[in-house]
């Protein structure tokens, strides 16, 4: 039988490589779920049980399935020549016969699990090519969805019904924006101002994006091509007087540019990241024009103090810690402030299974970030694991700096993704400059967390105060209070394959349902334009 499975599994595979091989990817990777059963209908065909909950027929799923497909809003539906939106897949009993009638059939599915089960039990080769299936977090594939009609699998309802609203909101969405494009408040031109280096530039990028899918127009103000001139400037062998000099003239020449960009482009709303280069002149002057103005502080408010001598000037306040950052901005006389926490990108951060593409990487624990005080601390104790380390700013010459790959260079995201997928555990300890171990008072959940969840990869990350808003403690996130017991969880789940990987689907689960740029910048634009005429 699990060879027939198998062999079933494989014929699926084979053929969704060629259509969408980052979907097959993934599947592989996927461990089978625990907790689903599967048994025996009376008509000999196997039914998925999840969480207690039959997805077809005990009696005879073909035929439940038949009599979904033979209806008379499907019969409808097929002389206006619609395209089925079949949200819930199961084992595809319903999707079987709607392949039959129509060219195309669309399928939302809200757990992967439940799409691996289905090329496992039943063969699809023959319909893959007509099938486009969607997952939690994916973009939406660009389709005419005013000809789509909606089909839901009651089940998949029952189990899964706030995934599900969410996927039909945005799909609703969609198809006003197909209708009501004229309109000039549908959609905004957002300025976006990017950091000249960084770590808040990726997110600025990912920033972009998200915006652009979720159909607003962004005018980006990239500021990173100014790095190379500002770190010649500043090297040790140029006097402070004349890189200062030089540096205050970068300073006026980005005044002088955004101004002129906000002038001719009249955005909608100034979006600035994180070290922006945005002073108070300039930021009066763009709002003055009567464009509002926004700023995503993505940084820890204790380490980069900046903020204050501009938190006043913006319109929104957006951050990324809690009730202390906001005392802070009320006491800087700010109202309009609002918590934003990160996300990821899942198009960048993605499960990842070509074994060539991993190997380089391969290792038992795994950490990607620069050289904190604590971060040598702790790590300085995991020396008797087989443990890798990629990133800047650590002592080389050191014990621990011997484990740091390739002199420290600098990585990016294409191949941060593979560092995520290759290691066993990923080791994710926030940054800090005011212990050299893990941080009581740190709050803000970093990028790393979501983005190693995103990727189906499994994590051990120190405690923070937020993190119980976003995931599940000890169901889809893993923590450890101290160095002891990170050990003792080391040795735990190194030892168990198959938990990490059960843990790590539910994590990515969870980023695709809440977690993604696309869902911050939502929030965003909404909170903005509630407060706007």
């Amino acid at each position: 039988m699990n060879e027939n499975r198998q062999s079933c599994l494989a014929a699926n595979l084979d053929v969704l490589k060629r259509i969408r091989p980052d979907l097959a990817n993934y599947l592989q990777k996927l461990a089978p779920a625990a907790e689903f059963q599967i048994i025996t209908a009376q008509n000999g065909d196997p039914v998925l049980i999840k969480k207690g909950i039959s997805l077809h027929s005990r009696h005879n799923p073909r035929e439940e399935g038949r009599a979904l497909a033979e209806s008379p809003e499907t019969a409808s539906a097929l002389d206006e020549k619609l395209v089925p939106l079949v949200v819930g897949l199961g084992l595809g009993y319903h999707i079987l016969p709607l392949a039959e009638k129509f060219a195309q059939v669309i399928i939302f599915e809200p757990d992967p699990q439940v799409l691996l089960a289905a090329l496992t039990l039943l063969d699809w080769s023959d319909l893959l090519d007509r099938l486009t299936f969607i997952l939690p977090g994916d973009a939406l594939p660009d389709k005419e969805w005013g000809q789509t009609f909606y089909l839901p699998h009651r089940p998949t309802l029952r189990l899964e019904p706030a995934v599900c609203g969410r996927f039909q909101s945005e799909v609703e969405e969609r198809k006003r924006g197909r209708t009501i494009a004229k309109n000039p408040h549908s959609r905004q031109r957002i300025m976006l101002v990017t950091p000249v280096r960084g770590g808040s530039l990726p997110v600025a990028r990912h920033t972009a994006k998200a915006l652009k899918n979720l159909g607003h127009t962004v005018i980006e103000a990239d500021l990173s091509p100014l790095d190379v001139f500002y770190r010649q400037v500043w090297r040790p062998e140029v006097p402070s007087e004349k890189s200062q000099a030089v540096a205050a003239r970068m300073m006026a020449f980005i005044a002088d540019y955004l101004t002129c960009l906000a002038e001719t482009e009249k955005p909608d709303l100034l979006l600035a990241l994180a070290q922006a280069p945005l002073d108070r002149r300039t930021l009066g002057r763009i709002r003055s024009m009567g464009i509002p103005t926004a700023f995503w502080f993505v940084e820890d408010y204790r380490f980069l103090g900046y903020f204050r001598e501009v938190a006043d000037c913006y319109d929104f306040f957006f951050h990324i810690q809690d009730e202390p950052m906001e005392k802070e901005l009320t006491r800087l006389g700010h109202r309009n402030f609002h918590y934003l926490p990160l996300a990821a990108a899942p198009a960048e951060f993605r499960p990842i299974s070509e074994a060539k593409q991993l190997a380089p990487y391969k290792t038992d624990l795994s950490f990607m970030g620069a050289g904190y005080p604590n971060r040598k601390s702790v790590f300085s104790e995991l020396l008797g694991y087989d443990l890798k380390i990629w990133g800047t700013e650590w002592d080389l010459d050191s014990p621990l700096g011997r484990r740091v790959q390739q002199e420290g260079r600098r990585v990016s995201t294409e191949e941060t993704a593979l560092i995520y997928n290759a290691a066993a555990i990923n080791i994710n300890l926030h940054s800090s400059v005011f212990t050299t171990a893990l941080d009581p008072d740190g709050a803000f959940v970093n990028p790393r967390t979501f983005e190693v969840a995103s990727c189906g990869a499994f994590q051990l990350l120190d405690r923070r105060r937020l993190l119980s808003r976003h995931f599940e403690i000890d169901r889809e996130m893993i923590v450890f209070d101290d160095v002891d017991e990170l050990k003792t969880k080391i040795d735990f789940y190194l030892a168990r394959p198959e938990l990490r990987s059960e843990i790590a689907s539910r994590a990515r689960l969870r980023v695709l349902a809440e977690h993604t740029y696309e869902h911050r910048m939502a929030a965003l634009m909404n909170l903005v334009r509630a407060s706007l005429p």
